[in-house]
């Protein structure tokens, strides 16, 4: 039995996967499967309202479990990993094994002004900017761990990025 060989995007909130993945998925003719969309659509609530509800910790709980899920589905997929779910060892295992990691990046002044909407993002408690600090600080060496390519979000477009990516001699093994 083949096992399909998602490309999966992983990256801190605001790097851009969601919008990047779309055109990708769109390049390669793909289906996407976007995390957050899936436990929205699961749940019923947005991951905002699930933080708000249950707490952050039952929202990591659940953007896990979602992300498990579609890693383990066929066929291949553009896939998108919440950001909080790369901590989990069983995660970057599943990565790893079943994915093609692109890791998102971008600097962190851009990812405060890309968060900055009200509403859409869980509340972490404190200021966006301690919090985008803090999580680059506790994720990298994680996003780093499961990548096998890696793309600044800072200055190019999507379209810019999405170019880039098709151009990943890997990737386009993977497209034959």
């Amino acid at each position: 039995m083949t096992v399909a060989r998602h490309v999966a995007l992983v990256g801190a909130m605001g790097s851009g996967k969601t919008t990047i993945a779309r055109l990708l998925a769109s390049r390669l003719g793909w289906a996407l499967r976007d995390n957050d969309d899936e436990l929205a659509a699961r749940s019923g609530r947005t991951t905002a309202e699930i933080a708000r509800e249950h707490g952050i910790d039952q929202l990591h709980r659940q953007e896990t479990a979602t992300l498990l899920e579609l890693l383990a589905a066929e066929p291949a997929a553009v896939v998108t990993a919440a950001a909080s779910t790369v901590v989990d060892p069983a995660v970057r295992a599943a990565l790893r094994d079943r994915g093609f990691v692109i890791w998102l990046r971008a600097d962190p002044d851009v990812l405060a002004r890309r968060l900055a909407e009200p509403g859409v993002r869980p509340d972490f408690g404190e200021p966006l900017a301690r919090t985008i600090a803090r999580l680059d600080v506790e994720r990298s060496a994680y996003f780093a761990e499961v990548a096998d390519a890696d793309f600044d979000t800072s200055r190019a477009s999507p379209e810019e990025v999405v170019d880039r990516i098709c151009a990943v001699p890997a990737l386009a093994e993977m497209r034959t």
